[in-house]
């Protein structure tokens, strides 16, 4: 099982394809497993490498909170024990917050970024979905102590998370690929203790004044009905990063990797190798 050490943290990667690096970043209480459909076809043109982000996964949980320098740096540590100077950058959800902050703190080390269905800062909006998710599972993230966090219902957490991830027509029409995915993420399921760290990191997540100085080329994807990050926030990062593509994914879901495969894979291998 390949780690390396970063920031008092284990953090576990895998290498996986030949072809020029592509690093992929999963979003908020998920593991690499996310890329479940897209690495068995960008791996035929990419060197894809693939994080488990701090506290998730087979990566070592440290105590909260975490921050975006420090993921930003988990992703630095891996390229760097895999001898990597540059890569392109794939950010999905939280993944893409991470993939900003390494674009702006890093420029040298990122050479095309995608930025999937996430934000320059979530705001007051992320706010009131955090909270209604907490009254509806019992899981306040907004508490200022994590240990109040107790005997919290790890699979309604996990079933109201899918279900906010996928537009109704995908629910009706794939309730047995919902049920396993739901059946999956419990197996990957971090402790509440861990959402709320990386919850942290998403809410002091804020660049919006620096969007105009990315000089990557870029790609930012929206999602129609995302219920987690609506697409106004995408279209406002494709505005404000000079020169940025924007691909909306209409009657789409915030996990449009899963929902759209196929044109997702696409868009990316399109974007990145021209």
């Amino acid at each position: 099982m390949p780690t390396t050490d970063s920031s008092g943290a284990s953090i576990h990667y895998n290498l996986v394809g030949e072809g020029p690096t592509l690093l992929m970043l999963m979003g908020f209480g998920v593991d690499q497993t996310g890329w479940i459909l897209q690495v068995p076809w960008l791996s035929k043109h990419f060197q894809c490498v693939l994080v488990d982000n701090r506290g998730i996964g087979r990566s070592e949980a440290p105590a909260g909170p975490y921050s975006m320098a420090q993921m930003v740096q988990d992703s630095l540590s891996v390229l760097d024990v895999c001898g990597i100077e540059k890569a392109h950058v794939l950010g999905l959800s939280m993944g893409g917050m991470i993939a900003l902050n390494l674009a702006l703190s890093h420029a040298d080390r990122v050479d095309g970024l995608i930025l999937a269905c996430t934000t320059a800062h979530l705001g007051a909006f992320g706010e009131e979905t955090i909270a209604a998710v907490g009254q509806r599972v019992g899981l306040d993230l907004r508490v200022e102590d994590p240990n109040e966090l107790a005997d919290v219902d790890m699979e309604a957490v996990a079933q109201e998370l899918v279900a906010l991830s996928f537009s109704d027509a995908m629910l009706q029409q794939s309730g047995a690929l919902i049920d396993n995915l739901v059946t999956q993420a419990l197996q990957w399921m971090p402790t509440p203790q861990v959402l709320h760290a990386q919850y942290a990191a998403i809410r002091e997540h804020n660049v919006s004044d620096h969007l105009g100085t990315i000089t990557k080329r870029t790609l930012v994807m929206t999602a129609e009905l995302d219920q987690l990050i609506p697409p106004s926030h995408g279209e406002h990062l494709a505005a404000h990063i000079p020169h940025a593509e924007l691909l909306r994914f209409d009657s789409a879901g915030h996990a449009i990797n899963f929902e759209r495969p196929k044109e997702f894979n696409q868009a990316v291998r399109h974007f990145l190798c021209p």
